[in-house]
């Protein structure tokens, strides 16, 4: 098993609330230097800096129990911020009645209102505007396996 995996496995054991999950484990620089790992962790209902520091605190102290990093490291435990991609259908779920730019795989996108999550699939409600034409709401069905990326829109209306 790699260390990516030990790490998401021992912080999923370690969230005591089923409500949390971790989004992801990322690592940079090399065995011989300084690494950074920074773990992403997100909530149905949100997150708060007590969860996040718990778990540094507990991730922390079994990275080096376990001397799983022989040299110097740095642990960032944290949520993803607003512009990072969502990755998991209980993501989509959170947020269900936001804006949505999603880039498929072939390079395009789409933008539009987060209406549905059912299975691996999402409903956006897409504004189609037409020239000489009123503007219409499209629902369009998109399955997760189409999609590259997916950023919530942030809105100051």
């Amino acid at each position: 098993m790699d260390l990516k995996q030990t790490i998401a496995d021992f912080v999923a054991e370690t969230l005591k609330d089923p409500q949390y999950y971790v989004v992801a484990v990322n690592i940079r620089g090399n065995a011989q230097g300084a690494q950074k790992i920074t773990v992403l962790l997100d909530g149905d209902k949100g997150l708060g800096i007590d969860t996040c520091a718990d778990v540094s605190r507990a991730l922390g102290q079994f990275l080096d129990e376990k001397d799983l990093i022989p040299t110097a490291y740095l642990l960032e435990v944290s949520s993803p911020g607003i512009d990072y991609p969502l990755s998991g259908v209980r993501q989509y779920i959170k947020n269900i009645g936001r804006e949505l730019k999603v880039q498929f795989k072939d390079g395009k996108d789409v933008t539009g209102l987060l209406k549905a999550v059912v299975g691996e699939n999402i409903a956006l409600d897409v504004t189609i505007k037409e020239k000489g034409k009123k503007a219409r709401i499209e629902t369009q069905a998109i399955s997760l396996d189409n999609v590259a990326k997916a950023v919530v829109q942030i809105s100051f209306k």
